[in-house]
């Protein structure tokens, strides 16, 4: 897949020239001018570069709480946090009380009441990147089909080819949601912290429903790691052109149509979230993907000749090729060719 769509062009760029070799007159007098020329074809080999291609890379983050505190509302529930625990005994919490609880820490005795928290994080972080300019080559075809003295026009196509390496391993911050449950000492004194209950009991007995509080800490959490899209563009376009002497050496040509594009990508991510005080998650993923694209370009040149046949040229295309997401393990990376650039710088040999 990788080649396939850029042998195709080039295969159709010697298609197109054969079908059209052979009717080689055309009379421009009804074109605006006033004399017979003779069609010219024109061969170009250029260096291209791609600007304006960037990657958004989405999803990033994300840290999966490691107790389940439950509901916000019930007695008979078995809860835990990160720094203990509110479970169901076995007189089922008869009269909203439990022995079978845990804490950690002195600090969660508040007032008349324990407090148990759970800690987690979302993975909706983003971050753009780009890799300007991405490096190729592009081959046109051109045939002259009429005009006068004054100006030429014809249809163009033509075939290009480009690199894609576009990496990030930016450090990045994401939010911590933190789910806080009180459960009350109904004035108790609570055993010495670390504690922990069993679930025959008999021990000290507190309120097994919770008095609820969610909140959010900005920047709570760490996301270090890196994510790199690798990919292979193949790309024709063709169209009609116009071409405007400028004098006996220099000219200046206009074109535009339809593009299109094969991508052939490679995406991969590594990543560590940190909570502090809570701990570490890791994960990776790849992917490998083919996509065709459509859309359309316009393109400006100046061209100088340096004999009949031979000349040299440079231009800008402009296209809208729209995105192309992939996926891998959760996290994507968003290709975003809606209005990316091309310079070109090369030469052409007219026949």
């Amino acid at each position: 897949m990788k080649t396939r769509l850029f042998i195709c062009m080039v295969s159709g760029l010697i298609t197109f020239e054969q079908l059209v070799h052979g009717e080689t007159v055309w009379d421009t007098g009804s074109a605006g001018g006033d004399s017979t020329s003779t069609h010219r074809q024109r061969i170009g080999v250029g260096y291209r570069m791609n600007y304006n291609v960037s990657t958004k890379f989405n999803n990033l983050g994300g840290f999966t709480a490691r107790s389940n505190p439950g509901p916000a509302t019930g007695s008979a529930v078995d809860r835990t946090y990160d720094d203990g625990f509110n479970r169901v005994d076995v007189s089922g919490n008869a009269g909203g009380q439990t022995w079978f609880w845990g804490y950690n820490s002195a600090s969660q005795v508040v007032g008349d009441s324990i407090v148990m928290s759970s800690r987690s994080s979302n993975g909706n972080q983003g971050v753009e990147a780009s890799d300007d300019p991405q490096h190729g080559i592009e081959v046109t075809y051109n045939l002259e089909l009429g005009g006068s003295k004054r100006w030429r026009w014809g249809l163009e196509a033509g075939a290009n080819y480009a690199a894609l390496n576009i990496t990030d391993n930016r450090s990045l911050s994401g939010n911590v949601t933190t789910i806080s449950d009180a459960f009350a000492l109904n004035g108790v004194t609570p055993p010495m912290a670390p504690y922990a209950g069993t679930f025959i009991g008999p021990g000290v007995m507190i309120g097994s429903t919770p008095t609820r509080t969610v909140t959010t800490t900005p920047g709570g959490a760490t996301i270090l790691g890196e994510r790199q899209l690798d990919a292979n563009l193949f790309g024709m376009r063709l169209g009609p052109y116009i071409e405007l002497p400028l004098s006996r050496r220099f000219a200046i040509s206009f074109s535009g149509g339809l593009a299109l594009l094969e991508v052939s990508s490679d995406f991969q991510f590594r990543e560590t979230v940190n909570i502090a005080g809570i701990g570490t998650s890791s994960r990776s993923g790849s992917s490998s993907e083919d996509a065709f694209m459509a859309g359309g370009y316009v393109s400006g040149n100046v061209s100088f000749q340096l004999t009949d046949k031979f000349s040299l040229f440079t231009g800008v295309q402009f296209y809208n090729l729209g995105t192309h997401t992939q996926e891998a393990n959760g996290k994507s990376a968003e290709l975003d060719l809606g209005t990316s650039i091309g310079v070109v710088l090369g030469g052409s040999y007219s026949f």
